[in-house]
């Protein structure tokens, strides 16, 4: 009588990483719906008020979600069309840029405001614009890089469990993991700075006025605490994108699907954006 094998076989594999990959999915277009939700009330409601940096934000892990959902039905067997392949490796390089720089321009974009608003002065309108305008700007440079790097159409490909593209070089994920590395002692500073000015003036920022949310001491423990976080996220994100191995990288990138749900919760759990979705429950003054 034959022995039974208990060694799993390329189906039961197959079956698993099948599995994975719609957990990756689900958990990307979670991530996406949520986000929306979460800015249509700053879109359309009267009650909600946020800054441009805010928005900003919430688009990049938008785009963070649709980045990874790209070759969504070429994940299996058939390969996806080369000129997809090819905008999704360019994105998934450069989204982990993008999304910690506006980041920190919005935490950046926090402490000039309360600066403005604890002194009694103007906040410089150029620097403002130039904190909304930079991340993009860092965006395409990486993405240009990625496209500069393919002179064989063969470099780009889908990684070892086929989530999604990428190619066979390092010096995008480089170029993001120093960006990387540098926000993440922006952040510090700015937070440092930041901590002074809200211990030193106290009672402007523990009770904001209605209208301005984003100033709220709350508002800047939940932007910190994110900010540390998703660094270290981004950089890991790099770090899998860079040393693709198919027996990590399956459960890492599921670990990246979460992030932009853990965006939405952090932005649209305040009480005004919540009192606009829970319209029956009267909510008290932020």
């Amino acid at each position: 009588m034959p022995l039974i094998s208990r060694v799993p076989t390329p189906s039961t594999e197959s079956d698993t990483l099948s599995i994975e990959r719609t957990v990756f999915n689900v958990l990307l277009f979670l991530g996406l719906f949520l986000n929306v939700a979460v800015l249509l009330p700053a879109l359309f409601s009267s009650k909600v008020h946020r800054r441009n940096a805010w928005y900003n934000v919430l688009i990049s892990w938008m785009i963070y979600s649709l980045s990874y959902l790209l070759i969504l039905g070429y994940q299996h067997e058939h390969e996806p069309p080369f000129g997809i392949c090819l905008a999704q490796a360019a994105l998934v390089y450069s989204c982990p840029t993008l999304c910690a720089l506006t980041l920190v321009c919005l935490l950046l974009d926090y402490y000039i405001l309360a600066s403005a608003l604890t002194f009694e002065k103007d906040a410089n309108p150029l620097v403002l614009k130039l904190l909304l305008l930079f991340p993009w700007i860092a965006f395409g440079f990486v993405g240009y890089i990625v496209l500069m790097l393919i002179a064989n159409p063969l470099a780009v490909t889908r990684n070892p469990v086929h989530f999604y593209c990428s190619i066979n070089t390092n010096v995008p994920a480089l170029f993001s993991a120093i960006v990387i590395f540098v926000a993440s002692i922006v952040v510090l500073v700015v937070e440092a700075c930041t901590a002074v000015i809200l211990y030193r003036h106290w009672g402007v920022f523990i009770r904001p006025s209605l209208d301005k949310p984003y100033l709220s001491f709350s508002m800047f423990v939940r932007l910190s605490l994110f900010n540390i976080m998703i660094l270290v996220a981004d950089g890991l994100d790099v770090t899998v994108i860079k040393n693709p191995g198919k027996d990590s990288t399956a459960g890492w990138t599921i670990v990246m699907a979460t992030i932009p749900i853990l965006a939405a919760l952090t932005f649209g759990t305040q009480r005004d954006i919540l009192s606009v979705y829970m319209f029956w429950r009267r909510f008290r003054n932020q």
